[in-house]
């Protein structure tokens, strides 16, 4: 009898294991099987922490209603921009993240806020509830990032957002990888046709950047929860690894312009108007 076993992860990244029975199998059944029980345990408790989340949601969207205000409708800002670096990205050198960041800047305005870089392990929802109560009615939001980033941090602000009913209109990633919270090592190259980034239901668009060159770390495919409410498109770049592919130069051209159109569309001929781009003045010669 074969003691061959098969186990690893799936499309959700969660263990499986197949074979033989247990009978003859010995340490190496019950290895995969104690893997594949912690993951069982991991999506209850997952699913528990959802539900509870969900009645907090309720709860207070009964308060606001109550008090007759929308969380979502008592700011100014009409148009998000935001970004998120990688796992060793941070402000102590320049990245291409920070240098596509730059090019994102001068599309600011009065109704349309760039944020700073986030952190891949930022937290996501204090960030969407901050979205949700400076934002005017319907807003937008348009998000580019890199490695965890777009892997990680991505797919929580869009679920955090999902519970305000903002949409990202558009979503430009670069190499996403998704982060294991134990299992660190099943996100690297060896492993990345088992692993899948699903992206929520009020992501429209996404431009998935991906590389295959790197010794480590290849980019995650990034799948929909709902294939008719998001589109995406995986975009394969040559002749970068994963540590330099946030500064390829098709990447950037896409981001800004997916974020120009983003802005066109929620802002139609205001996007166009020059004067709301204007930077500060002076006044009987001082700064502002």
């Amino acid at each position: 009898m074969s003691t061959l076993i098969n186990f690893g992860v799936n499309q959700r990244g969660r263990f499986f294991v197949s074979g033989p029975r247990p009978g003859g199998l010995g340490v190496g059944r019950r290895v995969a099987s104690f893997f594949y029980h912690i993951s069982l345990i991991r999506n209850a408790c997952r699913t528990v922490s959802r539900g509870a989340r969900s009645v907090g949601q309720l709860a207070s969207g009964s308060s606001a209603k109550k008090s007759g205000k929308s969380v979502a409708s008592t700011g100014t800002i009409a148009v998000w921009i935001v970004s998120a670096t990688g796992f060793r990205q941070d402000w102590h050198r320049v990245t291409g993240l920070e240098l596509l960041w730059r090019k994102l800047r001068s599309l600011a305005s009065p109704d349309v806020c760039v944020l700073t870089p986030q952190r891949w392990d930022d937290d996501a929802v204090a960030l969407a509830d901050y979205i949700a109560r400076n934002s005017m009615r319907k807003p937008v939001v348009f998000f580019t990032g890199y490695s965890y980033g777009a892997g990680h941090y991505f797919v929580r602000l869009a679920e955090a957002l999902q519970a305000h009913q903002i949409g990202v209109e558009t979503a430009v990633l670069c190499d996403g990888i998704y982060r294991f919270k134990f299992f660190k090592w099943l996100s690297a190259k060896w492993f990345h046709n088992l692993i899948e980034i699903w992206v929520p239901s009020n992501v429209s668009t996404v431009y998935a950047f991906f590389q295959r060159e790197d010794g480590l770390l290849h980019g995650h495919l990034v799948c929909a929860e709902d294939w008719d409410a998001t589109a995406v498109d995986m975009i394969e770049q040559h002749g970068y690894d994963h540590c330099s592919i946030d500064e390829s130069g098709s990447y950037h051209r896409v981001a800004i312009k997916e974020a120009e159109d983003v802005i066109h569309a929620r802002l139609g001929i205001r996007a166009l108007d020059p004067d709301r781009r204007r930077g500060p003045v002076n006044l009987n010669g001082g700064a502002l």
